[in-house]
């Protein structure tokens, strides 16, 4: 609404057309390798936790994930716990964050007592999580933005091969997926932001 009153001349249903392109990595990203559905939620607080699932629930009706998740202890991880129990069929947990990460003990017991009938298996790192959960139909990753973000950088390296099954030089991977897979434009403006 701001730029559609500004003297910017941009039309409402520019304006409308433009934020149905907007796509914001880490919230809700759904990414299918084939056999695997993997969705990325940078989710770390209870309001935060309740809109992904209320999403994951809208998009897969009636279906559970694999739950990959790290907590901060600084967090409300219980509420947290509550929300992620009611979409998980299983959960790994893994740290994140250094000292302000959750005790993974701690995490097992509060999912334990919220529901003891899933599965909760604490890992000693995210890579660990990731060759959990390698088959598995559908996965889920939240909890804090420390566990997403190592994901999102290290994913075109995972993922290459699944995406780029003809990919000669692997150390290619990372220009030729984010000219394949993300927006135009997209790496200027973080480009852009660090400078």
């Amino acid at each position: 609404q701001t730029c559609c009153s500004s003297d910017l001349s941009i039309s409402k249903s520019h304006s409308r057309a433009g934020m149905e392109w907007v796509w914001w990595p880490g919230r809700f990203e759904v990414i299918s390798t084939g056999q695997s559905t993997l969705i990325l939620d940078g989710a770390h607080n209870p309001p935060g936790i309740h809109a992904l699932v209320e999403t994951f629930q809208s998009e897969f009706p009636g279906r559970k994930a694999t739950v990959v998740t790290g907590m901060l202890g600084d967090k409300d991880c219980e509420g947290m716990c509550r929300a992620l129990a009611t979409v998980a069929r299983e959960v790994f947990l893994v740290p994140v964050g250094g000292e302000r990460g959750a005790d993974l003990a701690w995490l097992q017991a509060a999912m334990a007592s919220v529901a003891p009938e899933i599965p909760v298996i604490p890992l000693g790192s995210v890579d660990e999580g990731r060759l959990a959960v390698a088959g598995r139909e559908l996965v889920l990753v939240s909890g804090s933005l420390y566990l997403l973000w190592p994901l999102v950088l290290f994913f075109p390296m995972w993922a290459a091969p699944l995406i780029l099954p003809n990919l000669a030089d692997p150390t290619q991977s990372y220009v030729l997926l984010t000219k394949q897979l993300m927006p135009a434009g997209l790496v200027g403006l973080v480009l852009a932001s660090m400078f």
